[in-house]
């Protein structure tokens, strides 16, 4: 799927700097139903991995559609930094609970990190490679003797090389190039360099948005499998308040469901709830995209099978290797898979095949930046 470029092209911190400021489900109708009867609320606080932008748009969506209040929830949601400052603060007690990309939780809990996984909310991280559509790569493999710009010491770098050894090509023989992240989409637009290694989920809405024809390869192509976010929480927290872990993923993830089967809605509902989005002409855009492949990365055979949030252990054992083995430091201790990754709070959100398929629609055109990414175990 590709986008032909009209505008000028900004960089990452022209698009981000307008944001900075029960049941199965066949959710069309869910909020028609007489809400129950709530005698009081459980204050409760989440941070968002990153800015508020369109792949997190379902939370704040939860929340102004009184889905978190049905399930005894008053949510105050804040903006995060980035994954690893977001699990110190639940970690350290900060928030309640807060959305944390997978290498960043496993790395954490390896340094004793207090927190667990209480659900997944996207099963690729979308790590790849993006290339202009125009370029002469095609493969993994064309990437030898090329140009590919990374940020230096990020995750997407450190997992580059398990992902040469699986696609079978020689990364002493790429020329990587270390850029500033706030830079990076940019120098790619520029032809400075000839491929960029990212996260799809953070670079294609800003190709997107401006209308820039790119291709793009994702390492779970090659079945190399990163979860992206994951609701967490303190280990205290789910000793001590199962019932609010329970109320918490059943509001996330039937927050969720209704964005999958409402992206329209849920998206005019974003823009109005935060305005700062239309500052720019291609804000809008921006937020579109970034939705759309959050809802993409939300479909998977754990959640079609399971419900909404449900994590395969089994996966989650092989990050936990990779994390390991590339990012930990010495002396870290591995965590264990099914106790970082609890399955106890989800599976009580679900869509039926019917709705699977309405989902599958919705998300079809970003389907196509991932054609090769493989679903499941």
């Amino acid at each position: 799927m590709t986008r032909r470029s009209t505008a000028t092209p900004v960089d990452r911190r022209g698009i981000l700097k307008m944001i900075g400021a029960a049941s199965t489900v066949g959710l069309g109708s869910v909020l028609t139903r007489p809400a129950r009867a709530q005698p009081s609320l459980d204050r409760v606080t989440l941070s968002l991995a990153w800015l508020i932008q369109g792949s997190s748009a379902y939370t704040q969506a939860g929340k102004a559609l009184g889905i978190f209040r049905k399930h005894g929830i008053d949510i105050e949601i804040s903006r995060g930094s980035g994954s690893g400052p977001t699990a110190q603060a639940v970690g350290n007690g900060q928030f309640d609970f807060g959305l944390v990309s997978a290498p960043l939780i496993i790395l954490n809990a390896s340094k004793g990190l207090p927190i667990a996984a209480l659900g997944t909310t996207q099963y690729d991280s979308t790590m790849g490679v993006c290339v202009l559509d125009e370029s002469s790569i095609r493969q993994p493999s064309d990437l030898l003797g090329k140009k590919v710009g990374v940020v230096a010491g990020s995750g997407e770098l450190a997992f580059f090389y398990d992902w040469a050894k699986v696609a079978n090509f020689d990364s002493s023989k790429v020329d990587i190039v270390y850029l500033d992240g706030k830079v990076l989409e940019q120098t790619l637009i520029n032809k400075q360099i000839e491929a960029m290694i990212g996260y799809g989920s953070s670079s294609l809405p800003i190709f997107i948005s401006q209308k820039v024809m790119t291709r793009f390869m994702p390492y779970s192509a090659q079945d190399l499998v990163i979860y992206g976010n994951a609701l967490v929480a303190h280990q205290k927290m789910l000793a001590d308040k199962p019932d609010l872990c329970m109320r918490m993923c059943n509001a996330m993830f039937e927050s969720l469901a209704y964005n999958l089967l409402n992206p329209k809605e849920v998206l005019d509902l974003f823009i109005k709830e935060v305005p700062d989005i239309s500052l720019t002409t291609s804000g809008p855009e921006f937020a579109r995209a970034g939705m759309g492949i959050a809802q993409y990365i939300a479909i998977d055979d754990a959640a079609k099978q399971n419900g909404l949030g449900w994590s395969d252990t089994k996966r989650v054992d092989e990050m936990i290797g990779r994390v390991m083995s590339r990012m930990a430091a010495p002396g870290s201790t591995k965590p264990d898979a099914e106790k970082l990754y609890t399955n106890k709070f989800v599976g009580g959100i679900k869509l039926s095949a019917d709705d699977w398929k309405k989902v599958e629609t919705n998300t079809a055109e970003f389907a196509g930046y991932f054609a090769s990414r493989r679903r499941g175990a």
